[in-house]
């Protein structure tokens, strides 16, 4: 320091530390925006930005979290907060949504999630979708600890096995006509060599083809094979699917 003389007068300034600031909430602005708003205040914002997928615009900011000086625990800023100049912001981006790969090839739908940046399991879950055909992508499963994607995440396709087969319902017994009424609600189609009239109501339903307890896709045709005046068995159980 400087040298002075003897009884002189020195003025001792006493800091009063950083200034304090309420920080608006930056959310649903570009990052660029968000940035100059928060340097503004005198604030650290830390390169890169995070990211994650989500269903906010790509490069809008979704999250916000500051880290006060001299602490290493962040809060969360994202709706605004009170912050000292020279904290350090960081701050999350949108990279959109995950994309869309429902009826994709697994082999599209792998490639697409790549270049995304986000990584494929080998392993695939197969399950029925009716609206889905065999073979294709129906989607992706759930992220394991709930959240939103990132980069670098390793996702699993999930993978139609097409449409579900139903168990066909137990007819033999009935009249043709209720049979007929109880496939076709079944989700099946049903035939019969006797004409439809008042005799559905007579003739009762003694086999079909394939027969009840099996399971086949709906649309599938049950064709009552034999019918006669009187009661059936009431069972006509099978094995077997399609």
């Amino acid at each position: 320091g400087d040298r002075v003389d003897k009884e002189s007068t020195v003025r001792i300034f006493v800091s009063l530390g950083p200034a304090q600031h309420d920080i608006p909430s930056v959310a649903g602005q570009s990052a660029a925006d968000a940035r100059a708003t928060l340097t503004g205040y005198q604030l650290i914002v830390t390169e890169p930005d995070a990211e994650l997928f989500s269903d906010a615009p790509a490069g809008t900011v979704v999250a916000v979290s500051l880290t006060p000086r001299l602490q290493s625990d962040p809060v969360n800023c994202t709706d605004g907060c009170t912050a000292f100049e020279g904290d350090t912001v960081t701050l999350t981006v949108s990279l959109g949504p995950v994309p869309d790969v429902r009826g994709m090839s697994v082999e599209a739908a792998t490639q697409t999630l790549e270049s995304a940046g986000l990584s494929v399991s080998g392993e695939n879950i197969a399950q029925y979708d009716n609206d889905v055909a065999a073979g294709e992508v129906i989607g992706i499963a759930e992220r394991q600890d709930g959240g939103q994607w990132r980069p670098g995440d390793t996702v699993t396709l999930v993978v139609s096995k097409g449409v579900q087969p139903v168990e066909v319902p137990a007819v033999i017994g009935l009249s043709v006509r209720d049979a007929v009424t109880v496939l076709e609600d079944a989700g099946f189609q049903a035939e019969t060599a006797l004409p439809e009239g008042s005799l559905w109501d007579v003739f009762r339903v003694n086999e079909i083809d394939p027969k009840a307890g099996t399971f086949h896709v709906p649309g599938t045709v049950i064709t009552i094979t034999d019918i006669g005046i009187g009661g059936g068995n009431g069972g006509g159980n099978g094995g077997g699917n399609d």
